[in-house]
């Protein structure tokens, strides 16, 4: 996924690639391997100096012999070599990790592999059609499209019928495309929805479209 961000980087952003290394999860790393392959990363940051920004993919569970939060070493060294002005993005696979860097670190907006990939993957398996997921201060919000069933509950459901935060941004049925719906539009069969919200009340939302009780 990491190679995924640098085929879909702008042309004119130049990557520069710095280190990277793995292993199987078979032990702690040895505080020789560590400090060997960080002192290697400073170097070629240092090189690299000046940088607009650097993307650390990090797992999270690494612990070496003498660092049993080898992730935070790492950024913190980094921050050494590049400066505080720096952005500094992290790629991290792990829920605890992200937490641990929002605690010790400071960090306003760290989101895991899983925080945002699991509400996308919910979200496609109950029929939505998932456009995009960002995240606003620290809540994760989903857009996409989904298709109101017939026999499901959200036909006939007005705006003010659906889930709190959940908005439908707009309609597309036969008459054409409806910007923002007013709060009185009622979704009818086969009405395209583009939709925003939050995971747990898109979710709310997809589970209405798939139930035949009406959402009210």
């Amino acid at each position: 996924a990491t190679a995924g961000m640098f085929a879909n980087a702008r042309a004119d952003w130049e990557i520069i690639l710095t280190v990277y290394a793995g292993a199987l999860p078979a032990g702690v790393v040895t505080t020789a391997a560590f400090e060997t392959i960080l002192g290697e990363l400073r170097q070629r940051l240092s090189a690299a100096m000046p940088l607009d920004g650097v993307l650390l993919a990090l797992h999270g569970a690494m612990v070496t012999e003498d660092e049993l939060d080898a992730e935070s070493r790492i950024l913190a060294d980094v921050r050494g070599v590049v400066g505080p002005d720096v952005p500094v993005v992290m790629r991290v696979f792990d829920r605890r990790l992200g937490g641990m860097l929002e605690e010790r670190l400071h960090f306003h907006h760290v989101r895991s592999v899983s925080a945002v990939s699991a509400p996308w993957f919910v979200a496609a398996a109950l029929g939505l059609e998932v456009i995009a997921t960002f995240a606003v201060d620290q809540e994760t919000f989903i857009a996409g499209r989904l298709t109101v069933r017939a026999e499901g509950g959200l036909a006939g459901a007005s705006m003010l019928d659906l889930p709190m935060q959940a908005r439908v941004m707009a309609l597309f049925r036969e008459g054409g495309l409806e910007h923002l719906p007013r709060s009185q539009t009622t979704l009818q069969a086969g009405d395209d929805a583009y939709v925003v919200g939050p995971p747990e009340d898109l979710l709310l939302l997809l589970m209405h479209n798939r139930a035949v009780a009406p959402v009210r």
